[in-house]
């Protein structure tokens, strides 16, 4: 495969970037010790929020369970029919593989869609409902039963198979039929970049041409407790001096490692953007605006994040490696770290060093198979090539030529799709 990859390491102060179902910043076990870790669900989401601002005309997918209420704003017809609504509804959770909640404008699990396959959506399912009879529409209608009417001992027919024949059955085809064709087609890139899994429904199903590690700190690192409390500050005269809350949160602080890989060739297949139908500065545009929130996106600092403020994170990339290579396999660095990185003046000068040592190991082990170019660095921090032999035994010897930011990413993208000849 045609492969970019970006190996980053980013020093975090006190923070809480990513949190189990305690609150507790997310952990993990590497080399015998326990390290902060960032998942990779919470990374890929901060990249593609960050995609999506930069870059709105390309990525353009949502996750939501709210299709059926989007369904009835948006097609007149169920708008004012509520049980056709349901009906719809359930016949689209069944092509989707969901179910429709007890609430019948949502499914219980979210749908992730472009705004054109939600367009599609919309003139498709109205079309097919001017094609049904009178007949089809009462067959598929949903009739909400009452609390009193509803029997729990009621035996469910949940095995029992649709009939193939009669007008719920042509009503249904004629459905799915709609359906199909607005879900065919994949034209938003973050659905393309991110994947979309539908069990049983192939057609549905993006494999995800971006590949995301979890983050690890380079080194050791354990969580820490913040006592805070909050004053009254309209307490009645005479009331007993004290704080109103007391409470705990925990952060931790850290230099994480973590890998990335984007996929060119499945990106650019006809079942993900289909690049033959792009101008060479669309594709670039995906491209590079990717390899940028890659690099800029911080987890936990968008509209959802429960601490963005109270802990700022914002920091800048430390340092970072963007190879393009043909005929790959994906080979993260994160064995540099296997041993933890000690302090020495700080804890991102040695990862950097540590990385950039691993690097020349797999090149001398896998050779050409590792052939890059280009091979860029970017970062704050500046790395040079070691004069002599340091107490470790390994010589620092080469050094990837380092870019500025924007010129990182340009070049990587420029390389990745070449203009036509």
């Amino acid at each position: 495969m045609r492969l970019i990859e970006l190996h980053i390491l980013q020093s975090f102060p006190v923070s809480c970037l990513n949190r189990d179902e305690v609150g507790q910043p997310k952990s993990a076990v590497f080399g015998g010790v326990k390290r902060a870790r960032l998942s990779s669900q919470t990374l890929r989401r901060a990249t593609r929020l960050d995609a999506s601002k930069q870059l709105p005309t390309f990525y353009t997918g949502k996750r939501t369970r709210y299709l059926p209420h989007l369904l009835s704003e948006n097609v007149p017809a169920l708008k004012e029919n509520e049980s056709l609504l349901t009906g719809v509804a359930k016949e689209l959770a069944s092509f989707l593989n969901n179910k429709v909640d007890k609430e019948p404008k949502r499914f219980t699990t979210l749908v992730f869609s472009s705004d054109s396959e939600k367009t599609r959506l919309w003139k498709r399912v109205a079309e097919a409902l001017v094609g049904l009879t009178d007949e089809e529409k009462k067959a598929i209608s949903v009739q909400e039963k009452s609390d009193e009417a509803t029997n729990e001992n009621e035996p469910k027919d949940e095995g029992k198979k649709p009939p193939k024949k009669g007008p719920a059955a042509s009503a249904k085809r004629k459905l799915e039929d709609a359906f199909r064709a607005s879900f065919g087609q994949h034209d938003a890139a973050d659905i393309a970049i991110f994947g979309r899994m539908v069990a049983d429904s192939p057609n549905l199903t993006v494999e995800s041409a971006a590949m995301f590690s979890h983050a690890l700190s380079t080194h050791e690192a354990a969580g820490d407790y913040d006592f805070f409390a909050a004053v009254d500050e309209q307490k009645p005269e005479g009331e007993a001096i004290g704080a109103a809350i007391t409470d705990t949160l925990q952060f931790t602080s850290a230099v994480y490692y973590r890998y990335v890989g984007l996929n060119l060739d499945l990106l650019a297949d006809k079942r993900h953007l289909d690049f033959e139908r792009m101008s060479p500065e669309d594709r670039k545009k995906v491209v590079e605006s990717f390899i940028r929130s890659v690099l800029v996106a911080v987890p936990g600092t968008y509209e959802d994040a429960g601490r963005r403020n109270g802990m700022n994170a914002h920091t800048e990339v430390g340092y970072a490696l963007g190879f393009l290579r043909d005929k790959a396999q994906p080979i993260q660095l994160v064995n540099a770290f296997e041993d933890p990185v000690r302090r020495n003046g700080g804890l991102l000068a040695p990862s950097v060093r540590r990385l950039l040592l691993q690097l020349q190991r797999v090149k001398d082990t896998y050779g050409d198979w590792f052939k890059a170019d280009p091979e860029l660095a970017t970062g704050v921090f500046r790395s040079k090539p070691d004069k002599e032999e340091t107490g470790d035994g390994e010589k620092l010897a080469n050094v990837p030529n380092q870019q500025s930011l924007p010129v990182f990413c340009e070049r990587l993208a420029n390389a990745a799709v070449p203009n036509p000849a």
